[in-house]
């Protein structure tokens, strides 16, 4: 019997695998670009070359066949993708990639050995499983690391007891290390989506619905021993499901073998990103020969894209496939934004919108990052740059001397000398009051910017923007960034205290100046009686026309023209006047 292809509107699964070919090796770009298939390019079964995918589809019975054909069509994916596909019983295509495989001499790193990372007195350290990156945005993917049993859903008719994140083979508890791992890899995924609007979390969410993600980061074992699906690979996800009415009750979690990626963070952050990508509905960024670019570049700008392997470079960004020898021009950011909108402008880009920087007394421009300040209890003096066109503009006033500026990019918490994976490159400008541009940072081999220059004394404008580089455009340059640095400024004066006594007999009243100046004197004085009466005088005496209650001020003025004033309600009273007795003179006599 011929089959033929029908749309019919229902789910197919597509699970997406992190497959690993980090050595350079088999990642140089080919000149062949593969044929793009699905959504957009109409394909009939026997259009797909022989292989794994064909040959399970054609073994299916019909409306699992015609649920997989649909779904196929849902997305737009390379055809070196079916390399690493598979197809279960009820037509759900998955990608069974394997697991990284690491070069020579990256292991099984650990902070101890690499001396990278430095995370005393983290705060994030001791609320490992209470992060949030923007706490209550209306779609929520949660980053499972404490184990999970579910059941019924399409990973398994039967129940599947997922385990914990453990790095100590004592699964009841997260020690310090356990914990530090958690926070940084909570901080990577949160930065690879900081543009859009969810909130990346570590709390377990009290409702699980269609706009809620979960990333389960597990052993490829399960607590009674049991291998979970697809154990030998890294990560494991289906594709396009996210937003779906069963999206959280039979399509999720997405999974991550933590032991799969060396136990390592920079991986399993890596994965997960990649995986929750999957969900959203991101097919692979590879090249003519492989599924997977493993990028290009050297130092702080190398380059990788989320969807290809990103695992050991220090740029991992959406992509569109704009590097050499792409196979997949799709655009990751506005597939992305089609699901979980962009976030607002956290900052204004002009001048009248401006920000003011924080600067302390002494000319200090402090800044908290997720690290420290995992709440942003300190929002001061950062940012995000939420695309391509964004730029952020901050305004302070400086006195005539050097201005120091350091705008930093999302790796300075938890940072790390490699495998930054921090998503965008920094360019700074200074602007005068007239817009006029007094000096630009964008270093060639880095993505921090820093600017150092003297000034006159004025109203100045830091802009912050994301930028490209040799290694890649400025189209998914976007995340977090901090201010930090120090301007000159005048000595700053203290203002004088306003205060005063008074006494009164009767209408009359003496006022008493007790007013103060700390680092001067007080040189002028203004009092309000009250009842339409003024004096400058610093100790004056006024007589008021009847009792009552009178609103009675004083402003006093000190040397640097810096003014106080304290008001005092003054209530004034008569005393009784008791009226002389009268004596007759002798000689009068009453009749």
């Amino acid at each position: 019997m011929v089959r033929r292809f029908l749309v019919v509107t229902v789910s197919v699964v597509v699970v997406l695998v992190s497959t690993a070919l980090i050595a350079e090796p088999g990642n140089s770009p080919s000149s062949k670009k593969p044929r793009m298939l699905g959504k957009g390019n109409p394909f009939l079964l026997h259009d797909l070359p022989p292989g794994r995918v064909r040959s399970k589809i054609e073994g299916l019975p019909f409306q699992a066949w015609n649920r997989a054909m649909d779904w196929l069509h849902r997305f737009e994916f390379p055809e070196n993708d079916l390399e690493s596909m598979d197809v279960d019983n009820q037509g759900g295509v998955l990608y069974t990639d394997q697991a990284p495989v690491l070069p020579a001499g990256d292991g099984e790193p650990a902070p101890a050995t690499e001396g990278e990372v430095s995370w005393q007195g983290a705060a994030a350290v001791d609320n490992a499983f209470l992060l949030h990156s923007r706490a209550g945005a209306p779609r929520v993917v949660y980053l499972d690391f404490n184990g999970h049993i579910f059941s019924g859903t399409a990973w398994s008719n039967g129940t599947i007891s997922a385990a914990a994140f453990d790095l100590d083979e004592d699964p009841g508890t997260f020690n310090e290390t356990e914990r530090n791992f958690i926070a940084e890899i909570w901080h990577r995924v949160a930065e690879d989506f900081s543009a859009f609007d969810i909130d990346v979390t570590t709390e377990e969410p009290a409702v699980f619905d269609r706009h809620t993600g979960r990333i389960l980061i597990t052993s490829k074992t399960q607590t009674n021993g049991s291998e979970m699906p697809y154990s030998s690979y890294g990560g494991v996800a289906y594709i396009g499901v996210w937003g779906g009415s069963d999206y959280a009750t039979y399509y999720s979690p997405a999974l991550v073998y933590y032991d799969n990626l060396a136990k390592f963070p920079t991986y399993i952050a890596e994965a997960s990103s990649h995986e929750f990508g999957h969900n959203l509905g991101l097919s692979h960024d590879g090249t003519g020969s492989t599924t997977y670019y493993g990028g290009h570049g050297s130092g702080a700008t190398s380059w990788a894209p989320i969807m290809g392997n990103s695992y050991s470079r220090n740029v991992t960004q959406w992509s569109k496939g704009e590097y050499q020898g792409a196979n997949n021009t799709q655009d990751d950011i506005g597939i992305i934004a089609s699901e979980l909108t962009m976030a607002d402008d956290d900052h204004g880009d002009t001048m009248v919108q401006a920000t003011p920087l924080t600067v302390d007394v002494n000319g200090q421009i402090l800044v908290s990052n997720p690290e420290l300040d995992p709440d942003n209890d300190y929002p001061d003096n950062k940012g995000k740059i939420e695309s391509s066109t964004d730029q952020d503009m901050f305004y302070f006033q400086a006195a005539a001397g050097p201005i120091d500026l350091t705008v930093v990019p999302a790796w300075d918490a938890f940072y790390r000398d490699n495998k930054r994976g921090a998503n965008l490159d920094i360019q700074a400008s200074l602007l005068d009051e007239s817009g006029a541009v007094l000096a630009t940072s964008n270093p060639a081999a880095e993505t921090d910017a820093s600017i150092s220059i003297n000034v006159p004394g004025g109203n100045y404008y830091l802009v912050v923007t994301g930028v490209g580089s040799s290694n890649f455009s400025a189209y998914a340059s976007t995340g977090q960034y901090f201010i930090s640095g120090s301007i000159s400024v005048t000595a700053s004066n203290l203002p004088p205290i306003a205060d005063f006594g008074v006494t009164c007999n009767d209408l009359n009243c003496a006022f008493v100046d007790y007013s103060s100046d700390p680092d001067g004197s007080i040189t002028a004085w203004f009092w309000d009686f009250g009842d339409g009466a003024t004096s400058s005088s610093p100790s004056p005496s006024h007589s008021f026309a009847s009792a009552g209650s009178y609103p009675v001020s004083l402003r006093v003025t000190d040397n640097d023209d810096d003014t106080d004033i304290k008001i005092q309600s003054l209530t004034v009273t008569i005393d009784d006047i008791i009226p002389p007795v009268v004596t007759p003179p002798a000689d009068i006599t009453r009749e």
